[in-house]
């Protein structure tokens, strides 16, 4: 697990590097595409161009955090997300409006504000998702480039590695430049394989391996001692648990155990980010039932009008030690026994008129700040489950009631990652994506996430 951790942090540090590089060339494209409209709107290219410049400036840079963070929800710091010119010139077109109504509605409630800038903002939108498209689609090949390719060697195989090979490894840009095993393997027969060790060896120091994996079980990496103990110091070894949650996102059940999970335990009740995390929820779940309040008689009454029942759904869910508590939504669907169904196959002739509204616009899930600011739920965490449906969960997929030991989600890193579930089997590769957040989670990650999710919502 150390080196799974150490992969990780190894890992995370180019991340926020690269994130962080592109961030700031963002911020210098931001006040280029400004100055550079200021400068045609006023015919002046002089240092502050036209009259009440630094008013311009100094506003804008309130404006730019926020475009930052939609920068950040619509996936333009993901180093290997950038490639598809069709898909980002979508996300830049909701980034501009978006863009451009948060700088309608900042101009709007600043009253001491000397300028209103309509047209100026206007074409700064249009100049800056200009630039965005083309830092994109430049860094996306470069990115993606063999420049930055990452070589690894594997020490054995087996199906959580060839998961890893044919649907994750290409999109991060590594390459498996070379395979210690017996045999050859079934649809990967472009893999340079060595079956003596001294061979193998020789591979990773002439091809430039950054890294070795060992893809073995715990119990036959101690005959690999002697082997590895050849390779360079500077060349990381780590084992396939560390690698395969840094490269998919989500901790594999088949590799860890229950004392995986004791190890683990520690990290899931630090006191302060605890308390950041609490004072986060019971603050903007305050807001949004203010929200909730303000449209709870339209939505009301749509409901009753468009069909009997009740207004709300109401349904028993497990949450944090395994406390069952009531959980609160606008109902979508007809009042009928069939709406408890232990499957959401989202049979659409269930769902009402006002519940397709209320579903597209996310409305009915606005009852859910009460549950928040109750503490039944956070706003990120591990979807709850109903809990019926949890007790077969707890049967039938490994370590299942370690979901448990934190408090669920409005939002999480399952749900942003992963469909909602249909069988047994999704929902134990959900699971998975659960104890990914459940072992990684911070507020760094909170923040992260309740951004993506922000993201889906315009999708």
């Amino acid at each position: 697990m150390q080196d799974g951790l150490r992969l990780s942090a190894v890992s995370m540090g180019k991340k926020n590097l690269n994130q962080l590089m592109l961030s700031v060339g963002d911020v210098i494209l931001m006040y280029l595409s400004l100055y550079l409209v200021l400068a045609v709107r006023y015919n002046d290219f002089s240092l502050f161009p036209g009259p009440q410049s630094r008013d311009f400036f100094l506003n804008f840079s309130v404006i730019h955090l926020v475009w930052l963070g939609l920068l950040y929800s619509f996936d333009f710091y993901d180093e290997f997300r950038n490639k598809n010119a069709v898909a980002m010139a979508k996300d830049l077109f909701l980034f501009a409006v978006l863009a451009f109504a948060f700088g309608v509605v900042y101009f709007y409630l600043n009253l001491h504000s000397l300028i209103s800038p309509k047209t100026i903002l206007f074409a700064d939108v249009i100049l800056f998702s200009l630039f965005i498209f083309l830092r994109s689609l430049f860094w996306g090949r470069v990115a993606g480039g063999k420049r930055f390719e990452r070589k690894i060697a594997v020490a054995g195989w087996g199906p959580e590695m060839e998961e890893l090979a044919a649907n994750y490894l290409p999109r991060a840009n590594y390459r498996v430049a070379a395979v210690f095993r017996p045999s050859s393997l079934d649809g990967f027969e472009n893999l340079d394989i060595y079956t003596r060790g001294d061979d193998f060896i020789r591979a990773v120091k002439e091809k430039g391996v950054e890294l070795i994996v060992l893809a073995v079980p715990q119990e036959s990496r101690v005959a690999l001692s002697d082997l590895l103990s050849n390779i360079d110091i500077d060349i990381k070894v780590v084992g396939l648990e560390g690698f395969y949650e840094e490269v998919a996102g989500k901790i594999p059940l088949r590799l860890i155990d229950k004392f995986w999970v004791m190890e683990i335990i520690p990290r899931t009740s630090r006191k302060g980010y605890m308390i950041i995390k609490r004072t986060f929820d019971v603050f903007f779940s305050f807001l949004g039932l203010l929200a909730t309040a303000i449209i709870f008689p339209l939505a009301a009454l749509a409901i009753k009008i468009d069909s009997r029942g009740p207004v709300f759904y109401v349904q028993n869910r497990k949450g944090k030690g395994g406390r069952t508590f009531k959980f609160y939504k606008f109902r979508t669907m007809t009042a009928t026994d069939e709406q408890y169904s232990v499957w959401r196959t989202g049979r659409d002739e269930q769902v009402t008129r006002v519940g397709k509204i209320l579903k597209k616009a996310h409305i009915d899930e606005f009852p859910q700040f009460f549950n928040i600011l109750r503490g039944d739920i956070s706003f990120v965490g591990p979807r709850p489950e109903w809990d019926r449906l949890a007790l077969d969960y707890e049967k039938k997929i490994s370590l299942y009631r370690y979901r448990y030991l934190v408090r669920p989600g409005f939002t999480g890193w399952a749900q942003i990652n992963y469909k909602a579930s249909t069988s047994i089997k999704e929902a134990e590769e959900k699971f998975e994506y659960d104890l990914y957040y459940i072992k990684n989670r911070s507020f760094v990650l909170d923040i992260s996430i309740i951004a993506k999710t922000i993201q889906l919502f315009f999708r």
